[in-house]
């Protein structure tokens, strides 16, 4: 058998660090030890958590669709589809989900939770206490992800119904054979429904157009970070110890931020080398202090704007965003995506 060893809170940096891929490696090796059994002395000390940034200021057009020069084709009714096929797949991966629109400025920028670290935690609490047998808790664990997909996939308006939680209760209580108990399977019920909730809200806004939709950028990272950081000051395991949230933030932009009605683009013109715009970047960041360090960053759409950009302005963006992104402690940045399916990611 194996089980993840729980680390210290200096050695999380390395965990962090790594390539994502070993991370998912470490996820699925849980799920399956979490189908036999695992001493105390071995529970889970990380999570992985994504964030989805969607800034939709330069690509929407009347239609409510993204223009083939911006940063995506894809229309927003198939975002809506990708992120609730990311949904009914990422709790079985034990995956953190979250989502926010780009917004104008720092003070509208708001990240929803889509599935809660406290959801997975709560799952890998109740089938470590309730059930013992190993063949058995497969069945119990594959209950509680049927009883997501009914609300995430099968029927999304039951999460609104009074008789969501009586409803999800019984496939947990009847899929474990009994096993999980009748209060168990309610709170479990419960935080099925309210996840799903907030969830299925979400996804209804990428079917309509969103208010006071901006491309402040850098806000809506900021805003990310201290979610993930206040999330994760709450995580604790049965042990007493700090579980560390792995983070990756998925951002669907072109990156030409507008703050104060200026163009990052036309503020980068200005500067007489590439190295320049990286100390313009780092200058701007001198007084942040690194809240959660080593976060991943995936950008879809890097420069793909309206309009033409010469290489040279293209480099000056790409090197101040590198730069920016390396002051909130993020050392594995990718900017050259294109096309990103949120359901496969």
């Amino acid at each position: 058998m194996i089980c993840i060893n729980s680390k210290s809170e200096n050695g999380v940096n390395v965990v962090r660090a790594a390539k994502k891929s070993l991370i998912l490696a470490i996820s699925f090796i849980f799920v399956a030890s979490a189908l036999t059994s695992c001493s105390k002395a071995e529970e889970s000390t990380q999570m992985l958590a994504d964030v989805i940034l969607l800034d939709i200021s330069s690509g929407l057009n009347a239609a409510g669709s993204f223009n083939s020069e911006d940063h995506s084709v894809t229309s927003l009714s198939s975002r809506a589809q990708q992120l609730r096929q990311k949904l009914s797949t990422a709790l079985g991966e034990r995956h953190a989900v979250y989502f926010g629109f780009v917004r104008k400025t720092y003070g509208q920028q708001q990240i929803e939770t889509l599935i809660s670290p406290k959801l997975i935690q709560l799952m890998d609490k109740i089938l470590e206490e309730d059930v013992k047998d190993p063949t058995l808790r497969k069945d119990a664990r594959n209950g509680i992800l049927r009883a997501w997909q009914r609300v995430i996939i099968e029927n999304p308006a039951l999460a609104e119904d009074f008789n969501c939680k009586k409803a999800l209760s019984s496939i947990i209580a009847s899929d474990s054979n009994g096993s999980i108990t009748d209060l168990h399977s309610s709170q479990l019920a419960s935080s099925l429904c309210s996840n799903a909730q907030s969830a299925n809200s979400q996804i209804k806004g990428l079917l309509e157009t969103p208010k006071d939709i901006g491309s402040e950028i850098q806000a809506a990272i900021d805003r990310s970070i201290e979610k993930l950081t206040s999330d994760e000051r709450r995580l604790v395991n049965s042990q007493g110890r700090q579980i560390f949230l792995i983070p990756t933030i998925i951002l669907v932009s072109d990156l030409i931020q507008v703050t104060n009605g200026r163009k990052i683009t036309d503020i980068l013109a200005a500067d007489s080398e590439i190295a320049k715009s990286c100390e313009r970047a780092q200058s701007e960041s001198q007084n942040y202090e690194v809240k959660i360090d080593g976060i991943s960053l995936i950008s879809d759409g890097f420069a793909s704007t309206k309009g033409n950009i010469d290489t040279e302005l293209r480099d000056k963006l790409r090197e101040y965003w590198k730069c920016w992104l390396e002051t909130r402690g993020m050392t594995d940045i990718d900017l050259g995506t294109r096309g990103i399916n949120l359901g496969e990611i």
